[in-house]
């Protein structure tokens, strides 16, 4: 039997149901599902006073006490925003595949000392780089401006709260368009049931577009520009809410560890 002082556990998300022990743990960015095994298996965790081994077992965030031993995680690392530069052909997701996960760029010699320094948590967040999860997906083909995290909480960190993400785009076409195809896709498409269009666009030439979107659907590009009978050849997202791009060059990450940082105009 494990003794020790207990910490409890408040739920930073919001949850609607009952949740699975090891589930909980990892969405709160406490461990990962395997390490609630081992802490379940020491007798580290405690539902109600009453220490619980089986961490799929289910329990109410906000009606439930949860406890963990003190000391458990001191391993783990706490909320870390982290900002990179996408490159084409690494999927945003992070799932078992072929593919390559962003998160595996998060290496030494891809960090970008020159923005913030190294901070202390920098070779933390390196050896558990695969518990760091993009706050919004940038497709395969796709590049630029990827914000990742250990913790969902980031999200309405940044966003002020909000629900929806304002994102910018520069998109080059495969062929021209004029001042009337944009207001055809102000129209808007119907993706999966939800509808969507720009908030705002700005023709550069003929075929380079810039567009700003406050949705996040698969395909919500390419469905958008194919209504005026065009493709998109290169996508590249330059800002996410007030983050940009700046000079970070692709596979380049760093750590935010300030929210002035993280809504500053630039990081150039």
């Amino acid at each position: 039997m494990v003794s020790g002082n207990f910490v409890r556990i408040k739920p930073k998300q919001f949850y609607l149901k009952r949740v699975k022990i090891d589930r909980f743990l990892s969405r709160e960015g406490i461990c990962s599902r395997s390490e609630s095994e081992k802490f379940g298996s020491q007798g580290s965790i405690k539902i109600n006073g009453t220490v619980v081994h089986d961490v799929t077992k289910r329990f109410d965030p906000t009606e439930d006490i949860i406890e963990l031993l003190k000391g458990s995680t001191q391993n783990s690392l706490s909320d870390v925003l982290i900002i990179m530069n996408k490159p084409k052909g690494f999927i945003s997701q992070v799932m078992t595949s072929k593919l390559k996960p962003a998160n595996t760029l998060l290496r030494q010699e891809n960090y970008a000392s020159y923005i913030n320094g190294k901070p202390a948590i920098l070779n933390d967040v390196i050896k558990q780089r695969s518990k760091f999860y993009p706050l919004l997906t940038l497709e395969k083909e796709a590049s630029g401006i990827l914000a990742l995290s250990n913790s969902k909480e980031w999200l309405r960190k940044v966003c002020n709260y909000e629900v929806v993400v304002n994102r910018t785009f520069e998109i080059s076409l495969s062929g021209p368009l004029i001042k009337k195809d944009l207001m055809q896709m102000y129209k808007g498409v119907n993706i999966q049931g939800n509808f969507v269009k720009p908030k705002k666009m700005e023709l550069l030439d003929s075929q380079l577009l810039i567009m700003n979107l406050e949705t996040s659907y698969k395909n919500q590009i390419y469905s958008l520009v194919s209504k005026c009978g065009v493709k998109p050849k290169n996508i590249k997202c330059l800002k996410y809410e007030k983050m940009e791009l700046g000079t970070l060059k692709p596979g380049q990450w760093f750590i935010v560890d300030d929210l002035k940082k993280a809504t500053s105009k630039s990081w150039s």
